[in-house]
């Protein structure tokens, strides 16, 4: 039970802060639907998994690897979430008539699952997280199915809030996605993930 919640609540605490990646997840929701970006959500708990397996399993390894190249991996994430940023920026400003075809062809589930995941998997941090908590915490020394079970849980632990984010996102978003608000919320969207990918990319 132990093991369960240490697992639960740092993928939750992982997941929590508002950085680019849940503004993202919030426009995708916003702008297609709550089905579409929770399939983001999924894929960006699936990565935060994988880094916590990575921690688990390699510990310390894992972190001597990853630190030449940590500062590389952030500008990176962050220069693609500013791509992203500059293309919802544009859509925003684009006539409404277009943005129904567009969204549904742009947004499908596989390509929002896809990209949240890497765009997590380019991102260092979570792996410097869990290798933090395993080297202070000892998870990992157990046996193998407790340290599945700690996987596990920060799945479901990070998923939670990733859900929360793009219901929350989908419901919200789509009462003011209309004439200028439409426009409005698409580039307040944009600057804030520019805004947050330089703050990422800065350390």
């Amino acid at each position: 039970m132990d093991t369960l919640l240490s697992g639960y609540v740092a993928g939750f605490a992982l997941a929590m802060p508002l950085g680019p990646f849940a503004i993202l997840l919030i426009g995708i929701a916003a702008r297609s639907s709550i089905r579409t970006a929770l399939w983001g959500a999924l894929g960006a708990a699936v990565a935060d998994a994988v880094y916590a397996a990575v921690a688990v399993f390699a510990g310390a390894a894992a972190a001597r690897v990853i630190a030449p190249v940590e500062g590389h991996l952030r500008i990176a994430a962050g220069a693609v979430l500013i791509a992203m940023a500059l293309y919802i920026a544009a859509r925003a400003l684009r006539p409404a008539e277009g943005d129904g075809a567009e969204g549904g062809t742009a947004l499908t589930p596989r390509r929002v699952f896809v990209s949240l995941f890497t765009l997590t998997m380019v991102n260092p941090w979570p792996l410097l997280y869990f290798t933090a908590l395993v080297l202070g915490g000892g998870v990992g020394a157990g046996s193998a199915s407790a340290n599945l079970l700690y996987i596990a849980a920060v799945l479901l632990g990070s998923l939670t809030w990733q859900a929360f984010i793009a219901s929350v996102g989908g419901v919200v978003g789509r009462r003011i996605l209309s004439g200028a608000g439409r426009r409005l919320s698409g580039l307040v969207s944009a600057a804030l993930i520019v805004a947050l990918s330089c703050a990422m990319i800065a350390g």
